[in-house]
């Protein structure tokens, strides 16, 4: 007895070891061999493959097929088509097991392949891991897309490995950077640059990057307060570059909170050698504000009328000019007042009045020729808010005073000491911004030994310039209001702070719009002063 499995509908049964070759399934009625084959685990004999059967001329009949109405036994028919269907399914039959056979071994070949090919690439792997170009090139690819902390992986892996390659730590350095780390950034390009070979042309450009690696720093650091530091990262900035302009401009800023107005003043004037002229505008105005921090007001003054000849419509500079002429008029009227005199002279009982200002420290005078001529007895006379009290002077040269352009006269003062000069200026332009400073209408009584007076100013500006027959400047006409009593006084230019200018009103108009003064020319001209 043997136990088979039937191959059609897999029932398992019992058949007995006869001489018939074949056994009927008693279900489909398929024939079983009665030898089976190789017994399985539950002691069944497996039927030989249906195309082997086929072969072996064993099988169901070719006129039999499954009946699905009597429960799946076979009954006979003589329809060609289960026929045709059964020699198909033999036929398929036949073919399945070697194409089986065939895509598995394919299948086993290439899995071999496969894992010959990841061995030898994971052994390849593994051997240029260690190299440093391979991690360089990892690293670069990695930190293009994003993945920074691989990336910073790979480079310290590759700088234990090869130590003095600059390319190494410029490749480090941009991780850094990206990652926002200026100190690391700036350790690892002075690292590239020290460690450079002497022909690498890379060197320039981590110059330029740790220039602005520095400067970027300097920021932060000016930021929160730490002028010192950011000094030196700024020096360290313009050390590596000194062409670029922002270094020197961070550095002026930063020194102008410290207080160190020459040093930021050099730093403006510095960038402005080195800076398009597109930015020459913007920098001027910056100057001007250091110079007038400072106390340069003159300077700030031109500053801002060069800032706005290159941009007219520059506001900044334009803001800041009114503010600097205005803030200069203030402090020329309150110094003018120890340097600008009255100037009484009396000829017998009468006395005449005019103006002059000092121009030297020994106490040396100018006034007009006509104020002073004559005259028997001359004293000079402060402002009143100055407290100083009148003094003597007497005639050193008097000149024409029918000749406009010569109603000039020298005057010294008797008593010794120290006085405060006024700085003369030999050329003013026309539409500058003047003060004309004097004592108008002022007027003395017989016999007084002193008098109360106020010094008078007047703004307006250099409405034109007249030329004499040599071809020099010999008088200024101006819109600033001056009147009897102004003759003599000095017209004073508010953007150089100088005196340019003497009031010769009895040569003129009193009290009219247009006012004539002689020219500062002349006074070197006659040699009046030095």
């Amino acid at each position: 007895m043997a136990r088979v499995s039937c191959p059609n509908c897999g029932l398992s049964m019992t058949v007995a070891a006869t001489a018939e070759p074949v056994a009927r399934c008693s279900r489909c009625s398929y024939a079983i061999p009665s030898h089976g084959g190789p017994a399985d685990e539950d002691g069944a004999v497996a039927a030989p493959p249906r195309f082997v059967q086929r072969e072996a001329g064993v099988g169901p009949p070719e006129n039999q097929q499954r009946n699905p109405a009597n429960g799946g036994s076979r009954k006979d028919s003589s329809d060609p088509a289960p026929q045709r269907h059964d020699g198909l399914l033999a036929r398929r039959q036949s073919v399945q097991g070697p194409q089986r056979t065939v895509l598995w071994g394919l299948a086993g070949g290439m899995a071999v392949a496969a894992a010959l090919m990841a061995g030898i690439w994971g052994i390849k792997e593994f051997r240029e891991q260690g190299n440093p170009g391979f991690l360089l090139q990892r690293a670069l690819a990695r930190t293009q897309a994003g993945e920074l902390d691989a990336a910073m992986a790979d480079l310290n892996q590759a700088i234990r490995a090869s130590s003095q390659d600059p390319l190494l730590y410029l490749a480090r350095a941009e991780v850094h950077e990206r990652r926002a780390d200026l100190d690391g950034g700036i350790a690892d390009l002075s690292l590239a640059i020290e460690r450079a070979p002497s022909a690498w042309d890379r060197v320039a450009e981590c110059s330029r990057r740790l220039s602005g690696l520095h400067l970027k720093r300097g920021i932060v650091q000016q930021q929160v307060g730490d002028s010192a530091g950011a000094i030196r990262d700024f020096d360290a900035s313009i050390r590596l570059a000194p062409a670029q302009v922002d270094g020197y401009v961070r550095r002026a800023d930063a020194l102008r909170n410290q207080g160190a107005w020459p040093a930021a003043i050099a730093d403006y004037e510095s960038a402005l050698l080195v800076c398009g002229p597109a930015r020459k505008p913007e920098f001027l105005c910056l100057r001007g504000e250091a110079r007038q921090q400072y106390g340069d007001l003159a300077g700030a003054i031109s500053d801002y009328k060069q800032a706005l000849s290159t941009d007219a419509k520059n506001v900044a500079a334009r803001r800041n000019l009114d503010v600097a002429i205005e803030h200069r008029a203030r402090l020329s009227i309150e110094s003018m007042r120890h340097s600008v005199v009255l100037v009484a002279a009396r000829t017998g009982d009468d006395w005449l009045t005019g103006s002059g200002f000092i121009v030297s420290a020994s106490g040396r005078v100018i006034t007009n020729a006509h104020v002073a001529k004559d005259a028997e007895e001359i004293r000079l006379i402060w402002d009143r808010s100055t407290g100083r009290p009148a003094q003597r002077a007497r005639i050193l040269t008097c000149l024409d005073a029918d000749d406009a352009p010569r109603d000039l006269a020298l005057l010294q003062i008797e008593s010794p000491g120290t006085f405060p000069a006024c700085e003369i200026g030999f050329e003013p332009a026309v539409g500058d911004a003047i003060i004309v400073f004097g004592f108008p209408l002022g007027s003395v009584a017989p016999g007084k030994q002193q008098w109360s007076v106020d010094l008078n100013s007047s703004r307006g500006s250099i409405s034109a310039i007249k030329v004499g027959d040599e071809a020099r400047p010999v008088l200024i006409q101006t819109d600033a209001r001056a009147s009897s009593g102004n003759s003599g006084g000095p017209v004073f230019d508010i953007e150089s702070g100088k005196v340019v200018g003497i009031i010769s009103c009895g040569r003129t108009h009193a009290g009219d719009s247009q006012n004539f003064a002689i020219h500062a020319a002349q006074l070197r001209a006659t040699r009046l002063v030095e």
